[in-house]
C-alpha cells in the first residue's frame, strides 16, 4: 500500500512538472504573426500602423478603430518590437561577404530562403574595400535596418556590419535575392582624382 502512494505521488508530481514547463514551451516556439506586424508597421505608410498583442498573437491594422480589442499584455506598434524578445524566432544562416579591391565590381547572387519564423544575420566585411548589399525578390522580407527592398545599401570601408533579415509572411517559406558587390565605382572615382590631379601637377610644370 505504501509502495503504491509513492508510485501515485511520484505520478502526480511528474505530471504537475509536465504542466509547468508547458507555458516556456510555448513562448519559444516561432510567432510568425509577431514577425508580420513588425514588417507591416515598419513599411506602412504615414497614416497606417499595425499593433501586436502577445498574449493573443494578434496583429491589428489601424488599432486605435477597435476600442472593444483588449490586450492583457498591453499592445505594441509592430515597427518597436524586439523580434528576439516577442516573436521567438529561429536561426538560420545565410551568406556573408568579405569586399576586397582585387573583386572591384564583380557581383554575387544568392537565393536565399526563410522558412516560416525565422531569420537569419548577414555579416558584411568592409575592412578592406566598400561593400554594397542588396536585398530583393521579396516584398514580404523584414529587415532590421532602415532599408528599401531592392535599393543599394552601402558598407563603408573599415567597418563591418551585421544585417539581419526575417520572414515577415503569415503564409509560410519566402525566397529571397541577396546580392553583393565591391565599390568599384568608389574606387573609379578615387583613381580619376588621381588621375586628375596629376594631369593637373604636369601641366603647371609647362
Amino acid at each position: 500500500m505504501i509502495v503504491y502512494k509513492k508510485t501515485v505521488i511520484a505520478t502526480i508530481a511528474f505530471t504537475l512538472l509536465c504542466f509547468s514547463l508547458l507555458p516556456s514551451v510555448t513562448e519559444a516556439n516561432p510567432k510568425p504573426t509577431c514577425l508580420y506586424c513588425k514588417r507591416a508597421d515598419k513599411t506602412a505608410t504615414l497614416l497606417v500602423t499595425y499593433s501586436y498583442c502577445p498574449s493573443s498573437d494578434t496583429c491589428l491594422m489601424d488599432r486605435w478603430m477597435y476600442i472593444d480589442r483588449p490586450c492583457s499584455a498591453g499592445w505594441t506598434f509592430g515597427k518597436n518590437i524586439n523580434i528576439t524578445e516577442k516573436c521567438t524566432p529561429t536561426s538560420t544562416s545565410c551568406h556573408s561577404f568579405v569586399s576586397s579591391t582585387q573583386s572591384a565590381g564583380q557581383q554575387t547572387n544568392y537565393t536565399e530562403t526563410l522558412a516560416s519564423g525565422e531569420y537569419c544575420d548577414i555579416l558584411v566585411d568592409a575592412t578592406q574595400f566598400v561593400g554594397r548589399v542588396i536585398l530583393d525578390d521579396a516584398l514580404t522580407l523584414g529587415v532590421e535596418l532602415d532599408y528599401k527592398i531592392g535599393s543599394i545599401y552601402n558598407v563603408a570601408k573599415g567597418e563591418k556590419k551585421t544585417i539581419r533579415v526575417f520572414n515577415g509572411d503569415t503564409s509560410g517559406a519566402i525566397t529571397f535575392t541577396l546580392a553583393f558587390s565591391q565599390g568599384y565605382h568608389s574606387l573609379f572615382l578615387g583613381w580619376s582624382s588621381i588621375a586628375i590631379v596629376t594631369l593637373i601637377s604636369l601641366y603647371s610644370l609647362f
